[in-house]
């Protein structure tokens, strides 16, 4: 993973932290600093080459939900289809861990990890895709 693969807001997993995930919330001079679920703060990693000691989260039907997705209405189990912020986009989860990327039935691009589907999001709707709370 390349540090400049991460926007703020990113969700990620440390190799160094023993929390599930972690939020990116600082990208500076060399450093990347992350927030975790109990909103202690982390120094991620550091990088002098570009490459950074974190790992990516792959994109999964649960971290979907969490996502605030939802199934798309013709999904089926055989070909899970969550619609996308947007009027128009889906992804389609792939069984070799490579989602499609839709928009109005066209594939746009695959992607494997949720900072990507973060990012993708973002540069398509201008909206940040974040966890959600649970309702009460």
């Amino acid at each position: 993973m390349k540090a400049t693969e991460l926007r703020l807001g990113n969700i990620v997993k440390s190799l160094n932290q023993k929390v599930p995930f972690c939020f990116i919330d600082q990208i500076k001079e060399g450093r990347i600093r992350g927030v975790s679920g109990d909103d202690e703060l982390h120094a991620l990693s550091t990088w002098n080459d570009g490459s950074i000691q974190l790992q990516p989260i792959p994109v999964t039907e649960e971290w979907l939900v969490k996502l605030g997705l939802t199934t798309a209405h013709y999904s089926d189990s055989k070909n899970p289809r969550y619609e996308l912020p947007g009027y128009g986009y889906e992804l389609r989860l792939g069984d070799d861990g490579e989602h499609g990327v839709y928009f109005e039935g066209n594939c746009m691009t695959y992607i494997k990890f949720v900072h990507q589907l973060q990012n993708l999001v973002f540069a398509l709707t201008g909206e940040e895709l974040t966890i959600k709370e649970p309702a009460v």
